[in-house]
């Protein structure tokens, strides 16, 4: 059996299952009236009888059958039912109530659909019965329609068992890929965004023909922009490892077995666990979700901080400060969740002294840049820390009429004669560094009425930046 593609609209898949089984029940209909007649062969009045109200009753359960799936309507469902139970008791009476007349019972069992209709179970065993009861009346021994009837009322149980386990899983499949479509969407129009930032920077840069300022702009967005980059890398391998193909495989096998289900699912059958695993499958799914969701909103925090670095420098000549009222505590956590794939990847273990202070009325995104490059310095000095042994502390306080943010390492220190060179354009100890990150964060500190100083007391001593703004 083909199974449904994903995302497909669950009632279209519902409606395509219930065609094949239609059909499939048509054919055993015609094979039972065809042994009907073989019962009562040569009593040609009763095969006429017989046959003719066949011909009627099936043709009328086409458009009603026909109708309910469509519509889903109460008022079909109980007339093909009534409709079907009235030809039985034609089939009997003019029968003798042979044998393959019982066989349209159990048949007729199989469209129970309580999600639709919650009284079609108990009107199809009062119809059942009073098929039942007549027979009985009409001189029929009791045995094989009392059997019949268990049997009947047996198999609506494990109909309407299969609907609504089949509409579950529908569902749920159905919801998922939405989730994880639209997730997707998401992500690739962020990506755009990210990209066509990057060429806007670019051309930025080229028109206003200041190369400082392209070095800057690069430089600041880089950090920005790896750990964008990482967050897209994990959220595609989220999605390419999720399990809704499990539940694809657990939904076929719903499909596959429902002819059988109550046997399938039964204690020690092979479909025994197939309940808690689909409900674990969920689970993992909701999981799945949640975690795109944050990461998507971690995304747009670093698309955020993309624009506002190109909006600052695009009026960086004008030295345009853009203040707002902000929390310095907020700022440390939001750059060190810009920088948190790029510590993970590096071993480093972050800690946080946060101690109260009055907000500020500051160019915010310089702040974030700042914060950023002083991170990233950080990270990159404790590469030559032994893995385990690499700690990254910030604190923040107030003392006196400043509010002073240190990012704290004990990776390889600076050396002395080095010091007075920290600040200038263009020097850096990094063999892939290019001497931006603290020079341009100097001069921004610089416009925020602060300083960012940098202080060491040696070789593989560690190192402390501290930024000082003042407070209101």
């Amino acid at each position: 059996m083909r199974l449904p593609e994903a995302g497909a609209d669950p009632e279209v898949v519902a409606g395509q299952v219930n065609e094949r089984l239609k059909w499939f029940v048509l054919m055993l209909v015609i094979l039972t009236h065809l042994l009907l007649v073989l019962s009562i062969w040569g009593k040609w009045g009763r095969v006429g009888i017989v046959t003719g109200a066949f011909v009627v009753v099936t043709g009328l359960n086409m458009v009603l059958a026909q109708r309910f799936f469509s519509e889903r309507t109460r008022l079909a469902e109980a007339l093909r039912v009534a409709l079907n139970l009235l030809a039985t008791l034609i089939y009997g009476h003019f029968s003798d109530w042979a044998f393959p007349v019982w066989i349209y019972l159990p048949l007729n069992s199989l469209w129970v659909d309580s999600s639709v209709d919650r009284r079609a179970p108990v009107r199809l065993y009062v119809l059942l019965a009073l098929v039942v009861g007549a027979a009985m009346l009409d001189g029929c021994p009791p045995a094989i329609p009392l059997t019949f009837l268990v049997l009947s009322v047996l198999i609506a149980s494990i109909s309407d068992a299969r609907v609504q386990l089949t509409q579950l899983a529908l569902r749920s499949l159905a919801q998922r890929n939405q989730e994880l479509t639209r997730a997707l969407s998401e992500l690739e129009e962020r990506t755009r965004e990210l990209k066509e930032a990057q060429a806007r920077l670019v051309d930025t840069a080229r028109e206003v023909g200041m190369s400082e300022v392209a070095s800057n702009v690069l430089h600041s967005v880089g950090n920005v922009l790896t750990s964008a980059v990482i967050g897209h890398e994990t959220m595609y391998r989220a999605v390419g490892s999720s399990r809704v193909g499990r539940l694809k495989q657990a939904t076929a096998l719903l499909l596959e077995h429902r002819e059988h289900l109550a046997d399938f699912l039964a204690p020690g059958a092979r479909g025994s666990h197939l309940p808690d695993y689909l409900s674990a499958v969920a689970d993992e799914l909701m999981g799945e979700q949640t975690r795109l969701l944050d990461d998507l909103d971690a995304m747009g925090r670093h698309i955020e901080h993309i624009r506002a670095i190109v909006q600052v420098q695009q009026n960086y000549a004008k030295t345009a400060l853009m203040p707002e009222e902000c929390d310095l505590a907020q700022l440390i956590d939001d750059a060190l969740r810009i920088q948190l794939a790029a510590l993970q990847r590096h071993g480093v273990s972050v800690w946080r002294k946060l101690s109260p202070v009055p907000r500020l009325k500051v160019d915010k995104h310089k702040v974030l840049q700042i914060l950023v490059n002083l991170i990233s310095n950080a990270k990159d000095a404790l590469d030559a820390v032994p893995e385990g042994s690499r700690n990254l502390s910030v604190r923040l306080s107030a003392q006196g009429k400043l509010a002073c943010i240190q990012v704290m390492d004990d990776g390889r220190g600076i050396a002395p004669e080095m010091r007075e060179k920290l600040f200038v354009h263009g020097f850096t100890t990094r063999k892939d560094g290019h001497g931006f990150g603290l020079h341009t964060s100097a001069l921004a500190a610089q416009l925020l009425g602060g300083r960012l100083t940098l202080e060491s007391e040696g070789p593989g001593k560690g190192a402390v930046a501290t930024l000082e703004l003042p407070l209101p």
